[in-house]
């Protein structure tokens, strides 16, 4: 269900006291709404509720979908971002994109004519692992760019892609970690893996990692049995993204790893996939290189399971794509070496990719489509060669 409904009386109030400047009345930043920058708190979910709601109040690139609740009646929104032209043609998009997806209906000429004028759909997701908490502040980061940005090259991503925000994908877990943080907290963060506010026992860590039953939905998405799977595959199904992009972290002595992966990758894995792993690894590489990012590649995860977020996002005829961030824990985490990792500095790395995507996304936003649609159309006639034997 597309939600339009923000707070006005929030925005009314900031534009009243001044607390937005007259520049960017359309769009407030994160900060005054949620009270804090990226990275001094962590983000819960309450608060990525009244952001998201304020910019598609104030902003014509923004709208809003319900998607369903969790176990713990915690709302899933989608930010739909896009040029306001877009927007108002939404529902022709999602028709157009559909069409692409099924080959048995639509000819040739209408594939081409698609192509012409079609947006390429970007879906982002973060922190389908409670207490992996980059991926929401960066996607969140992101969010603020598109809606508040007027550079040249802003209004042009958002021409030529409808970018899907889906910032918390499990709230439940992330809300749990966020509270025994906050409680925890001293006057500044310390850094030490073993002080309250970082350490946990192995039942509060499976809590926070998955949620309220205990599920870890990233196990989830070809089963579906959660309601936090169900809800956005059936965005997935309704959108039919070209590009997918999950954000995950991983220990504290790793570096930001993104694709391609190492071995081994599914027998069946789309080769199409492949392929445009290498196009977005190397614009990740030149985005990092030029911030003075250090990252790896090639090394810890691979695309055998067809359960993961990505992978499932890539026998739908998308591309998936991995990012697993190095954890900051809570806001501040000392490694190994002695040097010290920062939620704010996760964050910058995770937007940093994400808007990598975009860009590459917008960029080759004709050949996505057109590979999409020969990638159904192959599936379509592979299915009428001949009988077809699973193992599940």
């Amino acid at each position: 269900m597309n939600r339009n409904t923000a707070p006005a009386c929030l925005v009314a109030l900031l534009l009243a006291t001044g607390a937005i400047p007259v520049a960017s009345a359309r769009a407030p930043a994160f900060e005054q709404v949620a009270g804090h920058a990226f990275g001094e708190r962590i983000t819960q979910h309450h608060e990525m509720v009244q952001y998201l709601e304020a910019v598609a109040e104030a902003s014509p690139r923004v709208s809003l979908v319900e998607q369903g609740e969790s176990w713990e009646g915690r709302e899933f929104l989608l930010a739909v971002v896009t040029s306001p032209e877009n927007q108002g043609r939404l529902g022709e998009i999602r028709a157009a994109v559909g069409d692409l997806a099924d080959p048995r209906r639509t000819s040739p000429e209408r594939r081409a004519e698609i192509v012409e004028t079609q947006p390429a759909i970007v879906w982002l997701g973060g922190s389908i692992h409670g207490f992996e908490l980059s991926g929401t502040e960066g996607l969140l980061k992101l969010l603020e760019l598109l809606v508040t940005s007027e550079e040249e090259e802003v209004a042009e991503l958002l021409d030529k892609t409808v970018v899907l925000i889906d910032p918390i994908l499990n709230p439940d877990g992330r809300d749990a970690f966020a509270q025994a943080n906050h409680r925890t907290l001293g006057r500044s963060p310390n850094a030490r893996s073993q002080h309250w506010s970082n350490d946990f026992t192995l039942w509060e860590a499976l809590l926070y990692r998955t949620g309220h039953y205990f599920f870890d939905t990233n196990r989830d998405w070809f089963a579906q049995t959660q309601r936090e799977t169900r809800a956005r595959v059936a965005t997935w199904r309704e959108w039919h993204p070209q590009v997918l992009v999950d954000a995950h972290e991983m220990g504290r002595d790793t570096e930001f790893f993104f694709d391609p992966p190492t071995d081994p990758v599914g027998p069946y894995y789309p080769e199409y996939s492949s392929r445009w792993h290498e196009v977005f690894g190397a614009a990740y590489a030149g985005a990092f290189d030029e911030a003075g990012f250090d990252y790896t590649t090639r090394e810890l995860f691979n695309y055998f399971y067809p359960g993961y977020s990505t992978s499932y996002g890539a026998y739908l005829g998308g591309v998936g794509l991995l990012f697993e961030q190095g954890s900051s824990r809570g806001l501040a985490l000392e490694r190994s070496d002695g040097s010290v990792r920062t939620l704010a500095q996760a964050t910058e790395q995770q937007y940093t990719a994400a808007l990598a995507t975009v860009r590459t996304a917008a960029a080759h936003r004709r050949e996505l489509l057109e590979e999409y649609a020969a990638a159904h159309a192959a599936a379509v006639a592979a299915g009428a060669s001949g009988t077809r034997r699973y193992f599940l």
